[in-house]
């Protein structure tokens, strides 16, 4: 099977990116950085081009939560001196939006399991569709409709993943690969995954596929 990606959404230290990078030499990663001024992970322009100047091996996403893009995203994202290669967003109406700025990056659609059906676009294509829910487990109903829904969609799964879970999520589905969502900086020094043992060992596992 093709090699899964991992994504680490919503990255705000550099503690999680470089565990991220680490990473990033045996796995295809994603980083996610938010742009979004209102979320509690948002990263200024300044800690996105010192936290992302320093990641190598890893492929760069801007988040932009809402129905809008700030100021300061429109700032990093026409910036030709800063690596951006996906622009995830959650809503339709920012598709109009980068079509007008031009912006040429790949997109990642961030949506609810129920609301993929309804996803719809004419003018710009999306890569991969990441799916998030409020809940924490996955129910064997949805594991089901993600059996169905991989095959017609590239969807990257971002919630529900477990150690004892994540082989058969893997070679069941045709997802195209996993996320995992970062907090902000508990203290200077220690990252926002408060529980990188066991990512690690869902990723070490990943690596045995």
């Amino acid at each position: 099977m093709p090699t899964p990606i991992i994504k680490l959404s919503s990255i705000t230290n550099l503690h999680d990116a470089r565990f991220g990078a680490g990473m990033g030499t045996v796995l295809d990663m994603m980083i996610g950085f938010s742009l979004n001024p209102n979320s509690n992970n948002f990263v200024s322009e300044e800690d996105f081009a010192q936290i992302s100047g320093w990641i190598t091996g890893c492929k760069i996403v801007a988040e932009i939560e809402g129905n809008t893009i700030s100021e300061e995203a429109h700032k990093i994202l026409s910036n030709k001196d800063y690596t951006i290669d996906f622009i995830q967003i959650s809503q339709k109406s920012i598709l109009s939006e980068l079509q007008s700025k031009d912006y040429k990056f790949p997109i990642i659609f961030c949506t609810k399991l129920e609301n993929l059906e309804s996803i719809t676009t004419t003018n710009l294509e999306i890569d991969y569709f990441l799916i998030e829910s409020n809940e924490e487990n996955l129910t064997q109903k949805e594991i089901e409709i993600l059996k169905n829904k991989t095959k017609k969609f590239p969807i990257i799964l971002g919630f529900g993943i477990t150690n004892e879970n994540v082989i058969d999520l893997l070679t069941e589905t045709e997802l195209k690969g996993i996320a995992f969502k970062g907090q902000t900086e508990i203290e200077v020094g220690m990252g926002g995954y408060t529980d990188f043992d066991e990512i690690s060992d869902i990723l070490e596992k990943v690596e045995e596929l």
